[in-house]
């Protein structure tokens, strides 16, 4: 590599003890690229797993090229164009990666002086510092032609890329508002802060249920629609309920109804829909809403299961209601109306106007298998 001189020995080797602690050395760069560029700050579990996998192939590429003196290859420029385009996909601002790279370079210099230092002469912490400069040169050209090439190929397929958006939205790519409100600019399309969405399991002899769904009177038109992970989802303004339940019987059809439903929400209460719409509870007369789903994350121990969020939506406004809660748990506990009123000393009338009550807050019924299940489990939960 130009200007790099030649190897040396202690080089050599200081490059190997680097690899061999590369998954350290690589949590100590990636914690100050999070820790300093707020598009990284949001990204979710997967997404960091990626962001370490890259940095740690970057760390050994540098690495190698110092050590032997080389230059970067075509194979480096293909990769750095390939995460150009991934990056433009998934929505995250261009200044914001490749300032991740500039980043990186001096706290990697910072790095091998305090840990490796005493092994090596300036010039070899100069010649570092040469390589991860000539390199950076061909990542952020690599990245910038990646990532212009895919904006290009997006903004000519709008179809293609309206669907990317909602797949990336349902996956948690797209969580950061700045990106998000760009790309909907580029796509001229617009988003609420809070939408409904729709997402249907198309089983075997209902294909194209959820598309017909999406294209009937449920809703208006559906804001966007995608397929992610073998569902179809549709996000609406707000969905009707009772003909979104219709379409699900008359076609067979098993689905999950979201309300209220955000950005950053979105990615977790996709998972937990999808967990249960795969769950034997999911059947086409019942059509799940966010209480369903979160009872059933709860129930059979879902990594994003949570017992608050499953209480709030379930119980709602009789969380302020001792005296509806009280009914709702004598019914429930006792098994019948009458039994309830005889245990609180009241008449089975009184019974009967306060589960029209809870039934008007929460939306279900204890005259359902279902709803008296997932009432109970809410009880249950709330200890």
């Amino acid at each position: 590599m130009p200007g790099c001189g030649s190897v040396s020995v202690p080089r050599t080797e200081t490059a190997a003890r680097a690899q061999a602690d590369a998954a350290e050395l690589v949590d100590a760069v990636v914690a100050t690229v999070f820790g300093t560029i707020p598009a990284y700050a949001t990204l979710d579990a997967t997404q960091v797993d990626e962001v370490k996998s890259i940095a740690g192939w970057t760390l050994r590429r540098v690495l190698d090229l110092w050590a032997t003196g080389t230059e970067p290859n075509a194979e480096d420029v293909r990769r750095f164009r390939n995460v150009g385009g991934v990056r433009a996909r998934d929505g995250r601002p261009l200044p914001a990666v490749l300032r991740a790279y500039r980043t990186v370079g001096p706290h990697l210099l910072d790095i091998v002086s305090e840990r490796y230092g005493n092994a090596l002469s300036v010039p070899d912490v100069t010649a570092l510092g040469r390589t991860y400069l000539s390199l950076l040169d061909v990542i952020s050209e690599a990245i910038q032609e990646g990532y212009d090439a895919s904006t290009r190929a997006l903004l000519t397929d709008r179809d293609t890329s309206l669907r990317l958006l909602a797949s990336d939205i349902m996956r948690g790519r797209q969580t950061h508002e700045g990106s998000l409100a760009a790309r909907l600019r580029e796509l001229d399309t617009r988003l609420p802060k809070s939408f409904d969405v729709l997402i249907v399991r198309p089983d075997e002899g209902a294909t194209g249920a959820s598309q017909r769904l999406a294209d009937g009177p449920v809703g208006g038109d559906a804001l966007l629609q995608a397929s992610v992970d073998g569902l179809n989802v549709a996000m609406f303004h707000q969905a009707d309920r009772s003909l979104v339940g219709s379409g699900l019987r008359t076609t067979g059809t098993c689905g999950v109804l979201l309300s209220g439903v955000t950005t950053r929400s979105a990615p977790r209460l996709f998972r937990i829909s999808a967990s249960a719409l795969h769950h034997p509870a999911s059947r086409p007369d019942v059509l799940f809403g966010r209480s369903d789903v979160e009872a059933i994350a709860v129930l059979t121990g879902h990594p994003d299961a949570d017992g608050d969020a499953f209480v709030q939506d379930t119980l709602g406004p009789l969380l302020n209601e001792p005296e509806l809660l009280r009914t709702l748990e004598a019914v429930l506990w006792m098994g019948s109306d009458i039994k309830a009123a005889a245990e609180l000393g009241l008449h089975p009338q009184t019974i009967r106007y306060r589960l029209r009550s809870i039934a008007a807050s929460t939306g279900r019924t204890t005259r359902s298998q279902w709803d008296r299940f997932v009432l109970h489990a809410a009880l249950t939960a709330r200890g």
